[in-house]
């Protein structure tokens, strides 16, 4: 006999049937309903043969993180980043606006370039660039005239 109250063990009210034991002897094969899973719990593995449904704890999304699919229907939840700088839907937009507003202060910045890099390295990444770049001297502002039609990296002198 299963015990209703743990989370874990299927309730009896399925409609298939299992094999509970085998016919033996004078003794008849004894068929038992398949469970169903309770609230909050999906089948991780359906009723079959000799064995009764498996139920899974559906999982939580975690911070920064929304539903994009429910915890239904022989299906666990599935969850999806909100730290992205770029959202891929409307429906992203909405579901993570006001979570990831701090996240997104704090990592989706872009040098001088257009590379993304933390906010609190711009400076230091758009610094790297000029002097990568030749052009830039903390005392004197930049020395190499630009030329139309030519980059940087595009003079072979």
């Amino acid at each position: 006999m299963r015990a209703t109250t743990n989370p874990f063990a299927p309730s009896s009210l399925g409609a298939a049937y299992y094999e509970l034991a085998s016919c033996v002897g004078t003794y008849d094969t004894q068929c038992v309903a398949c469970g169903t899973c309770q609230h909050l719990y999906y089948p991780s593995s359906e009723c079959s043969g000799s064995l009764d449904t498996v139920c899974s704890l559906c999982v939580e999304c975690a911070e920064h993180e929304y539903e994009t699919s429910p915890c239904s229907a022989g299906q666990n939840r599935i969850c999806a980043s909100c730290q992205v700088c770029t959202y891929l839907s409307a429906g992203q937009e909405v579901a993570c606006n006001a979570m990831s507003q701090s996240w997104r202060k704090k990592n989706c910045c872009f040098d001088s370039e257009g590379t993304q890099v933390a906010c609190a390295k711009v400076d230091f990444a758009n610094l790297g660039l000029q002097a990568r770049n030749g052009r830039h001297h903390w005392a004197f502002p930049d020395t190499t005239p630009k030329v139309e039609g030519y980059g940087i990296h595009e003079w072979t002198g």
